[in-house]
């Protein structure tokens, strides 16, 4: 015992200020009586406080409860076993704890930021900003106090707020790597990728183990689309974490960018292994299986999407059964209902057909931007644009549920074109619009909806095709078929002699498919247009990114869900120049 209380004397500021507060607030001589007892409590502490920090929280809580037998009011213990019963997601428990240590040790700045990290965890926003903003008034300038607070207006999306939290905390402790790190992210949220990246590499020089900022590094590099750098921080976490899954999720994700499709099905299967309910690996996995066309794996699997967090409030619950082709139709009216992008209602309206032909009476919903057109669709006895009253139905199925419902492979997609076709009305009038024919007439799309997630990728700048436009204004009528058009676009193609624009006039789907059918043919990044043509049976050529979304499949210049798209690919990451050339050829050739 004298050797311990030695080693205690000698072994700093904070172990003697921990052994204090064990023994009851100073360091005690050797009573002959007790020595034995102390030095066990003491090893035992020790002992569940390693096994905390390596994990092994029910070991850890074991040991913790047997000194709070003895020691009911010890302020560390009940901190500690707070923090390990947190650790482990038991948040209810965990408050009991440390408000009881709270109660011990009202000014213990510490013991609020654990608390407010349990009701982080339980989404419980305002009550855990207040525990650090508690925290901080007891202990003003503490940077883990305002790194925590960071983090907690992060998960509140305010940014900007959070931002200037971690630049706080880095005020006082420039070399607080956590700081550094959460920097990162909140950067990157404010669509600063760059910078986010700048901030994870300073907290990786001050700490190369860091695997949280390997982790937030890959994701910086994959939104400036350096995906093969990403890929190494991604495998650099997990070294350091074998089985950290949010990596090896990421590390698909990569591959997955990267077309290295083959590799990125492993990965997805070892976090789902990880994290068996996780939506967004299993909507990622489908997702790989069908661009590589296993759809037998990969429909049952896209159905994941309904518990991911950007669909599960759209889902539509409906008192009906939802049908997913295991039960008979005859006699029954079903719902059919759009879910996602315009572009998905266009092409999978086509199974309305298919579902009429079991014996059902069909109702569909779709957007009202393609209500109109779709009055016509073949197979369907009513349309309701989306938020109309409903009539009375048996059953519901959304639309991107039907290729599973009907066992869709490649050599069975139901590819018969057209299955959209113009009013003869609105079509008459856009002839009168254009007069007289002299030149072929191409429509042009070059960029789709900012709000789509992979915008950066599919889209690209109006100067990027104007080579192609300028070389062919002689010969070619080029029509623009966009609706919304870029800012930085807008001022070139209103500048532009060589392009004709009817933006104001294109209200619905139904009169950009009759300018459409006056066409020969359409050139289009991957939109909404692309599937509209396509689905008109109309000539289209496809500009697709390096890594396609999963419907275009992988190497082919021909799609089996339309026949008369032809697809150009990019032959490296964000490579635009080299299909704009390859069509410039064609165009040549035309």
């Amino acid at each position: 015992m004298t050797r311990l209380i030695e080693a205690i004397r000698a072994g700093g500021a904070w172990l003697r200020m921990f052994f204090a507060r064990f023994f009851g607030g100073k360091i005690r001589e050797p009573d002959p009586a007790s020595s034995a007892s102390e030095v066990n409590d003491s090893a035992l502490f020790s002992q569940a406080e390693s096994l905390r920090r390596q994990g092994r929280l029910d070991e850890a809580a074991s040991i913790f409860q047997t000194l709070l037998q003895k020691h009911p009011t010890h302020f560390d213990l009940l901190h500690l076993m707070g923090m390990a019963l947190g650790q482990g997601n038991q948040f209810e428990a965990a408050i009991g704890y440390i408000e009881r240590a709270i109660h011990v040790d009202p000014a213990n700045a510490g013991a609020y930021c654990s608390l407010g990290n349990c009701f982080r965890g339980m989404n419980q926003t305002e009550k855990a900003l207040a525990c650090y903003e508690k925290a901080l008034a007891l202990r003003p300038g503490d940077a883990d106090a305002l790194c925590n607070r960071g983090a907690m207006l992060k998960d509140l999306d305010r940014m900007a707020e959070a931002l200037a939290s971690y630049d706080l905390a880095l005020q006082v402790q420039p070399n607080h790597v956590v700081a550094l790190d959460n920097r990162g992210t909140a950067l990157r949220e404010l669509a600063k990728p760059e910078e986010a990246l700048a901030s994870h590499d300073r907290a990786l020089a001050l700490n190369p183990a860091y695997a949280s900022a390997h982790y937030n590094r890959g994701l910086a590099l994959g939104d400036i689309r350096r995906f093969d750098e990403a890929l190494i921080s991604y495998d650099r976490a997990i070294e350091i974490v074998p089985d950290y899954a949010g990596a090896i999720y990421n590390r698909g994700v990569m591959l997955t960018a990267l077309n290295r499709l083959e590799e990125a099905l492993p990965a997805f299967d070892r976090a789902i292994t990880l994290k068996p309910d996780a939506a967004g690996i299993h909507l990622a996995r489908s997702l790989c299986h069908l661009l590589l066309g296993h759809y037998a794996q990969g429909w049952p699997e896209y159905e994941w999407r309904w518990k991911t967090t950007s669909l599960l409030n759209t889902k539509r619950d409906f008192a009906q059964p939802m049908w997913l082709g295991d039960a008979s139709l005859k006699g029954a009216t079903i719902l059919l209902h759009s879910e996602q992008g315009l572009g998905d209602t266009l092409q999978f309206c086509r199974y309305a057909k298919r579902v009429n032909a079991l014996g059902a009476r069909v109702l569909l919903q779709v957007q009202a931007s393609l209500a109109p057109l779709l009055m016509q669709l073949e197979g369907v006895a009513q349309v309701f644009p989306s938020g109309a009253e409903l009539p009375a139905f048996d059953c519901h199925c959304p639309l991107m549920s039907l290729p599973m419902a009907f066992s869709t492979d490649t050599n069975s997609i139901p590819a018969e074109v057209p299955y959209l076709q113009c009013d003869a009305r609105q079509r008459a009038l856009w002839q009168d619009t254009l007069n007289e024919k002299t030149k072929h007439r191409i429509g042009l799309v070059w960029s789709g909806g900012t709000g789509h997630k992979n915008d950066i990728n599919r889209s690209m700048a109006l100067t990027e095709i104007m080579p192609l436009i300028q070389d062919r204004k002689d010969s070619i009528e080029w029509i623009c078929l966009q609706k919304e058009v870029h800012e930085a676009d807008a001022r070139l193609l209103v500048a532009s002699t060589s392009i004709r624009v009817f933006s104001d006039r294109l209200t619905d789907f139904a009169s950009t498919a009759a300018l459409v059918d006056l066409l020969d043919l359409v050139i289009t990044v991957d939109t909404s247009v692309a599937h509209l043509a396509g689905a008109m049976g109309k000539k289209v050529w496809l500009l697709l990114p390096f890594a396609p979304d999963w419907r275009w499949l992988l190497d082919r210049d021909d799609t089996p869900w339309y026949p008369t798209v032809r697809l150009f690919r990019q032959p490296s990451v964000a490579d635009w120049a080299s299909v704009i050339e390859t069509v410039r050829g064609d165009l040549a050739r035309l």
